[in-house]
């Protein structure tokens, strides 16, 4: 939303200069310039409602070019960070009803499945797997080749596959109804199989072990060097980080977490539903860990916008790891939000996780 107003105020022709004062934008006077402050703030200088909010005014209370620009000046000397977006952020512990995961079929809003968009599957080349290798791609019903869109991707769970958490887990569905009744961003939504196995292995998980795992861990070197090259040469996909966000359920929470971890330059959103135990070590004969507890770190100038984890109150598969990383990620000084569903391992939290991520991705920068 914010960036929306600031690009149209731009396409005016607007200049940036000006040093304003950091109380001028703290909208509702809480002594934080957060956001939703300077959301609020620029809405009202673009609808011309500033009651309240007339000291940042020079021309006794009238809208001027200067106005705009001491806000311009103010939001590029001060980016946005992680810690105030997530300041602003409300989360819900439950799924709306509109947005279920099945398709309402015969509803006035969403009539049919074309209103949602289109899930196809593709295949492309793994360099990393010596292999051709599946994914599934969903685009919004408005897809256009001449506009641009951020990308997210959702990662399965052990013994998951690339329609798991599209159709079967019903994320595209949430997310579709979420594009169409203008919740969340138009994007591009990608389904990866996430076991990543190499040219000679074993094609599909064949147990819970840590062979197995350590096949799993293989994709996210897999999906960053030839997965998303291949999105962002076949789609009318934005790239950086700042368009780009990964999520994932169960293993596939781990793994984004280590995705986003390993390569906080490619991804700016990031969330896990349930997340498996073995980012951080455990038992050696299982979960050696992918990273050490003080690696659980992002560099300053890499600190993600939106960093989530949830989990269930009864998820008797991964058991207290989701707060577990919670807790080292508290200990680290990494801002975060850790949200408890009540749920099992699954269902309800990889359906709230699911809405509540997509509603605030690519709305920070």
């Amino acid at each position: 939303m914010l960036t929306k107003l600031i690009s149209t105020a731009l396409a005016a022709g607007i200049l940036l200069s000006g040093t304003p004062s950091r109380s001028a934008y703290d909208a509702n006077q809480d002594g934080f310039t957060s956001n939703k402050d300077l959301r609020d703030v620029l809405v009202g200088i673009t609808t011309g409602s500033m009651a309240g909010l007339k000291s940042i005014y020079e021309n006794g209370g009238e809208i001027s070019i200067r106005d705009f620009n001491m806000l311009f000046s103010y939001l590029e000397e001060n980016p946005m960070t992680g810690e105030l977006f997530m300041k602003d952020i409300e989360t819900t512990d439950t799924l709306p009803s509109k947005y279920s995961p099945g398709w309402v079929s015969g509803s006035p809003s969403f009539p049919t499945i074309k209103e949602y968009g289109t899930l196809t599957e593709v295949t492309y080349y793994s360099s990393v797997c010596e292999k051709d290798r599946k994914a599934r791609v969903y685009l919004p019903a408005s897809y256009d080749e001449s506009k641009s869109y951020p990308v997210l991707y959702i990662l399965h769970g052990y013994w998951g596959h690339n329609n798991s958490m599209a159709e079967d887990a019903g994320c595209q569905n949430i997310i579709g109804k979420m594009i169409a009744d203008d919740e969340a961003e138009e994007m591009i939504v990608v389904f990866p199989d996430i076991f990543a196995s190499k040219k000679g292995q074993q094609d599909s998980c064949t147990g819970l072990n840590l062979e197995n795992s350590l096949i799993y861990d293989n994709c996210v070197e897999e999906i960053t060097t030839d997965l998303m090259p291949y999105i962002e040469k076949n789609y009318s996909a934005l790239t950086g980080r700042d368009h780009t966000a990964v999520c994932g359920f169960s293993m596939g929470g781990r793994e984004a977490l280590a995705i986003g971890l390993m390569h906080p330059d490619k991804f700016g959103y990031i969330a896990a539903f349930c997340p498996a135990p073995g980012l951080t070590p455990g038992d050696p004969n299982m979960h050696p860990g992918q990273l050490s507890e003080d690696e659980l770190v992002f560099p300053e100038e890499y600190s993600p916008y939106l960093l989530e984890i949830f989990a269930g109150d009864d998820d008797q598969v991964v058991w207290d790891s989701p707060k577990t990383y919670s807790n080292i990620f508290t200990r680290n000084g990494v801002t975060h939000k850790y949200q408890m569903v009540s749920s099992w391992h699954g269902g309800p939290a990889v359906e709230v996780g699911t809405y509540n991520f997509a509603k605030y991705i690519f709305k920070a920068s």
